[in-house]
């Protein structure tokens, strides 16, 4: 956790006290533990398994994660880059999905 975003991170978790919102909290918070056990990204990213997050879920956790943890940047360029946008400004909700059928090839 960023030392000068501590007093941030906690008006986050008392605004989101609704049950979807905890569960994003609560996966954001493990990722984080996980990067300050020394884990990379993609071994952190394990954080988000047990609370059954949708794919929104899923970016909106990392999104927290790339803006609360001192090791955001590096998570962020390793999501992105799994989802195949490397250069991107945000963070890439994986929710998104392109549909294509034999004609659009």
């Amino acid at each position: 956790m960023k030392k000068e975003l501590q007093k941030e991170y906690s008006h986050y978790v008392s605004i989101n006290n609704d049950p979807y919102s905890k569960a994003v909290i609560r996966a954001g918070e493990r990722v984080m533990t996980l990067l300050d056990e020394g884990k990379t990204p993609e071994e952190a990213e394990k954080g988000l398994n047990g609370d059954g997050l949708t794919g929104y879920m899923a970016g909106a956790a990392i999104n927290a994660v790339v803006h609360f943890h001192e090791r955001g940047k590096e998570i962020k360029e390793w999501w992105n880059a799994k989802y195949g946008v490397k250069n991107a400004k945000g963070v890439v909700n994986p929710a998104i999905i392109t549909i294509r059928n034999k004609a659009s090839k």
